[in-house]
């Protein structure tokens, strides 16, 4: 999987610069603009998959003042879904409120502790690659399963990133989980053809063993 791309939005450099370098230890393509016109302008012309964004904020144009309108500016922009996480100075309930409820995937408060951040960010990543990953709906169909296209009831197995790895190759595939259905015309005609057989050769082998025990009754004095 290519390494996912962050924006720094963060007035402080020194601070954005400690972000940068921790996350881009971690594997993410980090990088830092210090103000919301800049981060608009990079939304617009690049890919980004993570926003995170200080409350802090300098450049006007854009309409966005601090780092909650520019989370309303986003959110409002007809094509950019990416996800933010808002920075702030204030622990004031009503801040992390407001910033939720503007569309923010999550809230830290600083001082921040880098290590909290890194998690957030991994399991933000892996929540939404869950919600990308199309699942077979749980409903049961007749499906052929066997040579003799005997028909049966399954339940397909949705695979989800948690699921996925536990499970060998060969339990993957679907199982039967009742027989209900009865056996295609064809698969009962051959069935009925092997039955003839098993009996004419049950036959011949019992043929076989009578003229066996009577040539060795006549053997004996």
């Amino acid at each position: 999987m290519d390494a996912r791309t962050v924006l720094i939005v963060d007035a402080d450099p020194r601070g954005a610069a400690l972000l940068e370098t921790s996350l881009q230890r971690a594997g993410y393509l980090a990088s830092v603009v210090n103000s919301a016109d800049e981060a608009i302008v990079r939304l617009e012309e690049e890919v980004v998959d993570l926003v995170i964004c200080d409350t802090v904020l300098s450049g006007h144009e854009s309409g966005a003042s601090d780092g909650f309108a520019l989370l309303a500016v986003i959110r409002a922009h007809p094509r950019l879904s990416v996800p933010v996480i808002i920075l702030s100075s204030s622990s004031a309930v009503t801040d992390k409120v407001r910033g939720l409820e503007l569309g923010a995937e999550d809230f830290l408060c600083k001082p921040l502790a880098v290590q909290e951040l890194l998690v957030r960010v991994r399991v933000l990543f892996a929540r939404r690659a869950e919600k990308a990953i199309p699942t077979a709906p749980l409903s049961p169909r007749v499906l052929p399963l066997d040579d003799d296209s005997t028909s049966h009831w399954i339940i397909p197995l949705p695979l989800t990133p948690a699921l996925t790895p536990a499970l060998a190759p060969a339990q993957l595939r679907e199982r039967p989980l009742w027989s209900s259905v009865p056996p295609a015309p064809e698969a009962a005609r051959r069935w009925k053809i092997r039955m003839a057989v098993f009996s004419v050769l049950a036959l011949v082998a019992g043929f076989a063993l009578v003229a066996l025990l009577r040539g060795c009754s006549r053997l004996v004095p």
